[in-house]
């Protein structure tokens, strides 16, 4: 089941980000937390939301995305995460297929994602090619010495 973030969710949800090796000490709480509670109190611009995939007792994975402020046609999937236990079940494809589709009906005209250079996003950075996304641009160093932000787009309603 899909279902829009709750209040309730945070403290799992900032767990699974920590569970998933990628955020620092502190940073799953600082930058999760924080921006779920921001959402839930209507903080962040229009259009964002974030949504958890859930079956009858266990959180598997959830998203945060929503339109760039820059441009409404172009959509940013900020956080897509899956619990490590739950990896390679095809939930992550499904929750970007969900985004994918989300912004499709808000007449985007392009998705993007951005992610990291770390080895440790290796497999991530594979599963969005396979997916039909492609390296747009990479920023050296943004998230610190050797670590670059890598940034992938799809051409998404090229029809409208």
């Amino acid at each position: 089941m899909l279902r829009a973030v709750q209040r309730d969710d945070i403290d799992k949800l900032v767990q699974l980000g920590k569970d998933t090796g990628i955020f620092g000490p502190g940073e799953a709480d600082d930058l999760l937390g924080k921006t779920i509670v921001d959402l839930l109190d209507a903080k962040l611009p229009s259009g964002h939301q974030a949504h958890v995939l859930q079956d009858d007792v266990n959180v598997l994975g959830w998203m945060y995305f929503g339109p760039t402020e820059d441009d409404p046609n172009v959509w940013n999937l900020w956080w897509i995460g899956v619990d490590p236990k739950y990896q390679g079940k095809g939930y992550g494809k499904n929750l970007l297929h969900f985004f994918e589709a989300t912004a499709t009906k808000a007449c985007a005209k392009e998705v993007m994602i951005e992610t990291s250079s770390a080895p440790l996003l290796e497999r991530t950075r594979a599963f969005y090619t396979q997916q039909g996304y492609c390296v747009s641009r990479t920023e050296p160093d943004a998230y610190g010495p050797g670590e670059a932000k890598v940034l992938f787009t799809k051409a998404v309603n090229s029809r409208v």
